[in-house]
């Protein structure tokens, strides 16, 4: 379906239009906007990991692993995706596919 409708100049205007309202300028799909988007989602379920924590987390124990807590494994990772997203926004390929959708 995409090869066909790339073919009509009228769909390509409506679809460049598209990526650059959402893609640029505080767009929904900004990095920005991304990035507040997940610590806004993380904020929400913060709480209600304690207690996924409280009632799993002593589970690893008769293992010998470590304890899991809100510290030691939320946080963790919630902070290692929003490094990847803020490297990922800083990014050279970046330039090279804003020349993909403008040679599109």
């Amino acid at each position: 379906m995409w090869q066909a409708l790339r073919k009509s100049p009228e769909f390509m205007t409506i679809f460049a239009d598209r990526v650059f309202k959402h893609c640029f300028h505080g767009g929904a799909l900004t990095d920005q906007e991304s990035i507040a988007r997940w610590r806004a989602l993380n904020g929400f379920i913060e709480d209600a990991v304690v207690a996924e924590l409280a009632r799993w987390g002593d589970a690893r124990k008769v293992l010998g692993a470590t304890t899991r807590t809100r510290e030691n494994t939320f946080y963790p990772a919630v902070e290692t995706v929003e490094k990847m997203m803020e490297e990922a926004s800083s990014g050279s390929w970046r330039r090279s596919a804003r020349k993909a959708i403008i040679r599109a």
